[in-house]
């Protein structure tokens, strides 16, 4: 599966508790460089996977928008998508069903050049 969001060397060097700080901040760019890196460690520490599912629906990240339409919400979905096991994958669908239909129309258009993570909606 390709990765479609890099991790942001800054946000590497961070510990688990800096990052989880990160993800209140008021900056939605700061919330979505943060997530995909805790992802990236969800499967190492479990705890982390509350974090990153609550910025999938939080609704402060299904409004903010990062650059042209994607929202932070997206960024936490993606990363669940790439570093989550299928328990975890099953549980962003049930999310990702309660947006609204545009919303969930957006993402999938959105991932549809990457079919491994399209295929899972």
């Amino acid at each position: 599966m390709k990765n479609i969001l890099p991790i942001d060397d800054k946000m590497q060097a961070m510990s688990n508790e800096e990052l989880i700080q990160l993800l209140l901040h008021k900056s939605a760019i700061i919330r979505a460089k943060a997530i995909p890196t805790l992802a990236a460690r969800m499967n190492i520490e479990q705890s982390l996977k509350t974090y990153i599912f609550e910025a999938a629906q939080e609704l402060r990240n299904q409004t903010s928008v990062l650059f042209g339409f994607i929202k932070v919400s997206w960024i936490a979905v993606i990363s669940i998508l790439q570093y989550g096991n299928q328990e975890d994958k099953e549980q962003v669908k049930r999310i990702v069903e309660q947006w609204t239909e545009s919303e969930k129309q957006s993402i999938i258009k959105y991932l549809k050049d990457y079919e491994d993570f399209s295929s899972m909606f």
